[in-house]
């Protein structure tokens, strides 16, 4: 989009703050199919035996572990058992992440993809969990 402004020059503005800036909120709509075409591609998560994970986790045995954390939230006596944890992930090559832990709890993707460089998860109510990032195949 161009726009010439005295605040903005005549460069590709992002929509969003171009909206908030001029109050043009007619191409925010846009966002939406790609959204859709996003979670066609394998971003969104899935549930399968007690393990969330989202992206290309077929034969994820042949992938190479490209990043792992353990995470322990110590919570103290009466404090109320609800809460959430956003994990931030940025790394070159995920091709799957996986979530799991002994515990009950959900999980959702915030921001990025799954299979992209940046990518937000928010895990609730996981006192203990692993996050697992798998990137390409492994080298034979």
């Amino acid at each position: 989009m161009k726009t010439s402004s005295r605040f903005v020059p005549d460069d590709y503005f992002d929509p969003i703050i171009h909206s908030l800036l001029f109050g043009n909120y007619t191409e925010i709509s846009e966002f939406n199919d790609t959204e859709d075409e996003e979670l066609k591609n394998g971003n969104e998560l899935k549930f399968f035996d007690g393990i969330w994970g989202c992206g290309n986790c077929d034969n994820i045995t042949e992938r190479e572990l490209t990043y792992q954390e353990v995470y322990d939230v110590y919570t103290e006596d009466g404090y109320d058992s609800s809460f959430e944890i956003q994990v931030g992930l940025s790394l070159d090559k995920m091709e799957c992440v996986v979530v799991q832990s002994d515990e009950n709890f959900t999980m959702k993707r915030i921001s990025g993809l799954c299979t992209g460089p940046n990518l937000t998860l928010k895990v609730d109510e996981a006192q203990h969990f692993t996050v697992s990032v798998y990137g390409d195949y492994k080298r034979t």
